[in-house]
């Protein structure tokens, strides 16, 4: 447009240098004044637009800033778009402002006026710039936040300190919402889950007494002598994880004769492990009295899960006491998570208010290396045992890890997975986790301690988020 308009104002000049004839001398001043009013409007209403714009950005981030603050005085609000306000509001000339609260919804309006360039001439020195951002005053949302989080021993050391760092951040900007009625439930996981001890009579678990267990007597040929006793080096796994062992090898001989071998009595204990039931109840939440779960024994697990609370400092406790042990069960922390967002035993969390979000941040470093079985030959797969990362039997805890997604995702619960430097063990997990959680954005992936705390920041924030209403 400029152009063409300029084009036709060095068309208008020559013209009017070799033809100065009165008509055409009036007639040309008139059409040069049309034609610089047009190029002068154009270049004053192209920048008040762009003064709009910078204005609208003031009070949208002074709107916001407002709502974010979780304040409910109006005075307090009113400080915090002063603030806001005055830092760039001496760009402006003409420049004033207001805010106002009408049916919960935050209200700052601007004006000001924008020095013409060009059009002050014809007499317009300003144009007025107007702006007005809205944003819903803060409800006291209720959030329930369940942090699923691996605490398998390939987390030891520098990775879980990483993630309890990351984790507490998390609960600090959900405690800071001031959200009534907000809480938080953790729960570690490994092979198994740890409900606790005290939880052994609950009618959920099916737990059977402590004993003490005689193995029975059987003959053998006692050593006569050991030779050439030397060290040698095997490949184990810890968590899916190898790792070079070195153990003590010797040349063995044997007595001619058996003599009878009686193993000493061993006592057999519940340590608070949780198991899996069988198909199709292991994708399943619910428990009661027909569907207990099974207590299984001799086991050792992490950390015990921390029901629903909303005393954040015995979360950030919890936290903070966190160690590593065992080996991966995906669908064991998933469902356990699932748990603790339920009304539904075990935990049967308190009926919730019907606007209360609710969320599982789920994270782990590898695949699963554990997979369920029939240790004692009842027909019950309560137990797990571990399996290498690329065998087949994986495909089935995968397979039951998406139905537990699916079951929770259907039950309302918004999912975020994070995979945090992944470890060999995890064949194909970066993918199963992106289709677990809720939606794309939604999904993460931290290759070390920073990307993973600014992971469990980005999802405090959502969790919290203030948004512009108009």
């Amino acid at each position: 447009m400029f152009t063409t308009v300029k084009n036709q104002l060095y068309s208008t000049v020559r013209d009017y240098k070799s033809n100065k004839a009165g008509n055409f001398a009036i007639m040309a001043a008139l059409g040069l004044t049309v034609m610089l009013g047009g190029i002068g409007a154009a270049i004053d209403l192209s920048g008040a637009a762009s003064e709009k714009t910078r204005l609208q950005d003031l009070t949208d981030s002074a709107a916001l800033a407002a709502a974010a603050s979780g304040e409910d005085d109006e005075a307090k609000l009113r400080e915090i778009v002063d603030d806001m306000m005055s830092m760039q509001g001496s760009d402006h000339r003409g420049f004033n402002y207001d805010m106002t609260i009408t049916d919960d919804v935050i209200t700052v309006s601007a004006n000001a006026q924008h020095e013409t360039a060009i059009m002050g001439m014809f007499g317009f020195k300003t144009l007025p710039v107007s702006t007005q951002s809205g944003v819903a005053a803060p409800k006291n949302t209720p959030i329930h936040i369940s942090l699923v989080l691996d605490t398998t021993d390939s987390m030891s050391g520098a990775k879980l300190a990483a993630l309890q760092d990351a984790a507490v951040e998390l609960v600090d900007i959900v405690k800071e919402s001031k959200d009534a009625g907000s809480q938080m439930a953790v729960v570690p996981f490994g092979d198994y889950v740890n409900v606790g001890l005290g939880n052994r009579n609950a009618p959920w678990m099916d737990v059977p007494d402590d004993y003490t267990e005689t193995p029975d007597c059987y003959m053998r040929r006692p050593e006569k002598s050991r030779n050439n006793c030397r060290e040698e080096e095997t490949r184990r796994y810890r968590d899916g994880v190898p790792y070079g062992h070195r153990r003590e090898v010797c040349d063995i001989e044997y007595e001619d004769f058996e003599v009878e071998f009686c193993p000493a009595p061993r006592d057999v204990e519940w340590r608070g492990c949780a198991g899996s039931r069988n198909a199709p109840l292991n994708v399943q939440p619910a428990a009661n009295q027909s569907t207990e779960i099974p207590g299984v024994m001799n086991e050792t697990c992490g950390s015990e899960v921390l029901p629903l609370t909303d005393d954040f400092r015995d979360v950030e406790d919890v936290i903070d006491g966190l160690g590593t042990r065992g080996d991966t069960y995906l669908p064991t922390g998933l469902l356990f998570g699932w748990r603790s967002l339920s009304e539904s035993a075990p935990f049967a969390v308190d009926a919730a208010p019907n606007d209360t979000k609710r969320a599982m941040v789920f994270m782990t470093d590898g695949g699963n290396t554990m997979t369920q079985y029939d240790r004692d030959g009842n027909g019950d797969d309560a137990y797990h045992r571990s399996i290498d990362p690329d065998d087949d039997r994986n495909d089935d805890a995968i397979e039951r890890m998406l139905a537990i997604c699916n079951g929770i995702k259907a039950d309302g619960i918004t999912i975020y997975t994070i995979a945090y430097s992944l470890d060999a063990s995890a064949v194909g997990v970066g993918p199963v986790l992106q289709t677990c959680a809720s939606s794309a954005s939604t999904a993460y992936s931290a290759d070390n301690a920073k990307e993973l705390e600014e992971a469990f920041k980005d999802i405090g924030t959502s969790l919290a988020a203030v948004r512009l209403t108009f």
